[in-house]
Order: C-alpha cells, then sequence, then structure tokens
C-alpha cells in the first residue's frame, strides 16, 4: 500500500510538472512568428494573444522586434514589454486597445509599447480592475481616452515617461495614481481628469507632468458627496491649454470633495484662467508657482495659499 501510494504521488507531481511546462515564464512575440509556436525567443508567436495564453502567471511577454501585434486583454499578472530599441505597436479602431482585468491581487506591467485609437469609440490603455498597474515609456495616439484607469479602492497606478495625444480625454483617471514625467497634449478635453467615481476616489500626485494644447491641462471634479477627487502637481508645465491650466470644480455642493495642491509650476499662455476654482471645491498653491500671461485671468475663485511644512 505504501509503495502504492510513493507511486501515485510521483505520478500525480510528473504530471503537474509537465502541464506546468506547457507555458513560459518568458514569452515572446516577433512579425516572423506564428501563433502556432510555443511562443519562446527561439519560436515566437505572432501575437500578444496568443503569448499571453502561453505565458505563466507573473511571467513577461517581450515583442522582439517591429511591428504590430494586436490588442489584448491582461487577465492575470505579467509584464508585456517592447524591446528597447523597437516600435512595438497596437491599433485599435473600437473597444480597448489593451484591456486590463484581472484578479484583486495581481500586479500588471506595460512598457514600451505604441497605441493608435483611430476613433473616438477607441480607448487606448483601460484598466478597471488590478492589484498595482505600471506603464512605463509607452505612447498612445487618438481615441475616446488615451490612459482611463478606474481601478478599485486599493488599487495603485504608476505612469512613468508616458505620452498621450490627440485623445478627447489624455489621462482620465478614477483611482489612485503617480504619474511621473509625462505629457499630454491635443485633447479635446482635459489633458489630466481626476475624478471621483460611485465607488472609489481619485487621488493623482503627478511630477514634472507635462499638459499642452488641450481645452485644460489639468481638472479635478467631485460629482458625488462624499467621494473625493484629489490631486497635487509638482513641477509641472500647464502652457498653451485653450481653457484653464488647472482647475478644480465640486458639482455636488453637499461638501468639499474635490480638491488641488500645485507647487513649483509653470503656468502659462492659456486660454483661460491659470488656476481656477469654483464651486465649493479647494484649490491650494505653494507660493513658488508661476502663473502669467492667461487669457481670461491669472485667478478665478478662491486660491489659498499653502506654505511649506
Amino acid at each position: 500500500m505504501f509503495r502504492t501510494s510513493r507511486l501515485l504521488v510521483f505520478l500525480l507531481l510528473s504530471l503537474s510538472a509537465v502541464a506546468a511546462s506547457g507555458l513560459n515564464n518568458r514569452s515572446a512575440v516577433s512579425v516572423n512568428g506564428s501563433d502556432t509556436n510555443p511562443c519562446t525567443a527561439m519560436s515566437p508567436c505572432r501575437s500578444f494573444v496568443a503569448a499571453l495564453a502561453a505565458t505563466n502567471p507573473g511571467g513577461e511577454v517581450i515583442a522582439l522586434d517591429s511591428g504590430g501585434y494586436g490588442t489584448f486583454v491582461v487577465n492575470k499578472s505579467v509584464s508585456v514589454i517592447g524591446a528597447p530599441g523597437i516600435h512595438a505597436a497596437i491599433t485599435v479602431a473600437s473597444g480597448k486597445g489593451i484591456d486590463v482585468s484581472t484578479a484583486s491581487l495581481d500586479i500588471v506591467t506595460i512598457r514600451n509599447i505604441n497605441i493608435t485609437a483611430t476613433s473616438s469609440d477607441a480607448d487606448g490603455i483601460s484598466a478597471t480592475m488590478f492589484y498595482h498597474l505600471s506603464i512605463e515609456g509607452c505612447h498612445v495616439s487618438g481615441g475616446g481616452h488615451g490612459i482611463v484607469i478606474t481601478g478599485p479602492t486599493y488599487s495603485m497606478a504608476s505612469i512613468v515617461d508616458t505620452v498621450v495625444q490627440g485623445a478627447s480625454y489624455g489621462f482620465f483617471i478614477v483611482t489612485q495614481a503617480v504619474l511621473v514625467r509625462c505629457r499630454a497634449q491635443k485633447s479635446e478635453n482635459q489633458g489630466l481628469y481626476v475624478a471621483a467615481g460611485d465607488a472609489n476616489a481619485g487621488a493623482v500626485s503627478a511630477v514634472d507632468f507635462v499638459a499642452t494644447g488641450n481645452k485644460d491641462g489639468v481638472a479635478v471634479e467631485s460629482g458625488i458627496a462624499g467621494h473625493v477627487a484629489a490631486a497635487s502637481l509638482e513641477r509641472a508645465v500647464l502652457s498653451g491649454n485653450f481653457g484653464s491650466g488647472a482647475y478644480t470644480a465640486q458639482v455636488a455642493e453637499a461638501g468639499t470633495d474635490a480638491f488641488i495642491w500645485v507647487s513649483n509650476s509653470t503656468v502659462f499662455h492659456n486660454g483661460g484662467a491659470g488656476f481656477a476654482q469654483l464651486g465649493a471645491s479647494f484649490f491650494g498653491s505653494m507660493n513658488n508657482n508661476l502663473v502669467a500671461a492667461n487669457g481670461t485671468a491669472p485667478t478665478i475663485g478662491t486660491i489659498t495659499l499653502v506654505g511649506p511644512h
């Protein structure tokens, strides 16, 4: 009996090893690949979809050379990466170019991917469920939302060295996020829009953020009483936007739930006000910002000077 049990355990472990070996810790795609391949570096797949299906949770999918690799859904912890120096591209006519919808504790990285949305019905990157999302060195052109992040209350997104241009909204965020060295340009509405959702709050810290050629550079709005939308800008450049450089608006008047703080920033030559505080919102400004040559007025509403701490 003991020998039989040991044999069964051995067989089960062997079968598990075989099953696990069917997936890669590191998969690859190439313009010369085929989706019937095992998606290894030596025998790459053609699309991100096939490579993701061939990759273990926590693994990587790497684009080896320049080309288009198709839209895809991320439903597990994984990194999707364009190799340095190549142009790994996605074109999306409608829907989502990259759809991040994972389990609640999953960690996702999207790096060096270029996305072109060809209609207002398309979003570049859309993330609705994740634990931590990192978007690095990406470029999104066109679409309804360049990057829209509406993760749950416990989620955190970091967006670094990423550009969005020509979208209806540039960065549309309803969760916790950090933006570092990002740029929004030529958005039909706001370059960076931070809002409060039905079940979560938007809280964004942006450092070295540039907004130019948008309707408004940055907007923070709360339309739900008790649901906070907040942003802090450090060393931002908000210039050449058609409306305001930055504004806060409290749509639901039951309380003050929309906040912004700005420090060490340049707000110059926008068509509307440099800073605008609307409704019951809060607009805090360190006494170290340059706000000049804006069309309507330097400021609108109550701008509260915030001292060092």
